[in-house]
């Protein structure tokens, strides 16, 4: 496949913005878009599993709103499917949930699980209207991405940010548009689509090279903006082995630690571990300190806890900050103890202040070394 060149690709946009005729499809001729966007924090590259679009669509995506607004007001015709045809059928490239919406509605009964249960029965009228419903056929789905990027990369229904992360990595990868191209029809420089790229790209390093798994996460989806904020601290780049968020040569990484961190971060099934960050800001703090311990490391890796491996990392630095986080640790075994009803309001917030004069006074101390060359 030859690069696309800026001269078809404006050729490409200016057609596809010209007023397309739309055809009315059966119902029952239409096929999910198994490799549609909405389905890339839920699927690895290298999940060879079976998988069931219309049961994600109405589990995970909000089917029961969309179901009670057509049968409701009915359907929305001014906006047809994007559909591409695949022998005598056709995939939807945008519309899955309305589609699955379509589904349920049509076969009520079946699927009265994803039925709002204060709805009123679909009209027979309704579901005759249902049987055929307005497409726009497109011959190839790699040429209509500017309408998509148009509509869910910077429109009114935004994907989230991993799956807009994985469209546009699609977009440059497969349907090799540069990243110029990208980011100048986005109307943002590239060190800022390169950005937010960043944390995609890390992700699929290490699925692909099997050192992380989604599948294992202890969260339900892929916290793509905690990865983004947290690769922030230069410590963790470095870490990872970046350079800086611009861009980052994939043969430089260190996927060990990559895989580790977004253990860290999603937490893992398999090791009984949770997400160790709870208040972001706080915790990339404590996080860029705890890699710079490979005792801290450890212990992060096998047990989750991130205060404890914290103090462990800056114990032999700072004494005085160990010495306060046993307080702060006493001052919490002292109140376990205590029946909930009896437990003070002041003993719980001693207990905290004490643990963040410690941090606070490390990172003060630490500055101000830095500021005095020491």
């Amino acid at each position: 496949m030859s690069r696309i060149t800026n001269e078809t690709f404006y050729t490409v946009m200016t057609k596809l913005f010209d007023r397309l005729p739309n055809r009315y499809v059966g119902t029952h001729l239409l096929d999910f878009d198994k490799d549609n966007q909405r389905f890339t924090s839920w699927r690895s590259e290298r999940t060879t599993e079976p998988f069931d679009p219309f049961t994600v669509l109405c589990e995970m995506h909000g089917i029961r709103s969309l179901i009670a607004a057509i049968v409701s007001g009915a359907y929305f015709e001014a906006e047809p499917l994007l559909v591409v045809p695949t022998g005598s059928r056709y995939t939807v490239l945008d519309g899955n949930r309305r589609l699955a919406a379509v589904r349920a509605i049509l076969d009520h009964e079946r699927y009265a699980h994803y039925y709002p249960d204060w709805l009123h029965k679909p009209t027979s009228e309704l579901l005759e209207s249902l049987t055929q419903i307005p497409v726009i056929i497109v011959a190839d789905r790699q040429l209509v991405w500017p309408l998509l990027a148009q509509r869910h990369g910077m429109g009114t229904e935004n994907w989230d940010s991993y799956t807009r992360a994985s469209f546009f990595h699609r977009v440059t990868d497969s349907y090799l548009v540069s990243d110029y191209q990208v980011a100048n029809y986005l109307g943002i420089g590239r060190w800022e689509f390169n950005r937010f790229m960043t944390p995609y790209r890390l992700i699929a390093a290490a699925e692909k090279a099997g050192i992380w798994n989604r599948r294992q996460m202890e969260r339900k989806t892929i916290y793509y903006s905690l990865l983004a904020k947290t690769l922030q601290d230069e410590r963790i780049q470095r870490f990872v082995g970046m350079e800086s968020l611009d861009g980052f040569a994939a043969a430089a990484l260190n996927l060990a630690n990559v895989g580790r961190l977004l253990n860290w971060l999603h937490g893992n099934k398999e090791k009984g571990l949770r997400p160790a960050l709870s208040y972001v800001d706080s915790d990339i703090r404590k996080l860029g300190r705890v890699v710079e311990s490979d005792e801290a490391m450890r212990y992060l890796d096998e047990h989750g806890w991130l205060e404890r491996a914290y103090q462990m990392a800056v114990q032999q630095k700072f004494p005085i900050n160990s010495d306060l986080h046993k307080v702060h640790n006493k001052l919490g075994d002292m109140l376990a103890t205590v029946p909930d009803y009896e437990v003070p309001y002041e003993g719980e917030g001693l207990a905290k202040q004490v643990k963040r004069a410690a941090d606070d006074l490390y990172e003060r101390v630490l500055k101000k070394r830095i500021k005095n060359g020491g």
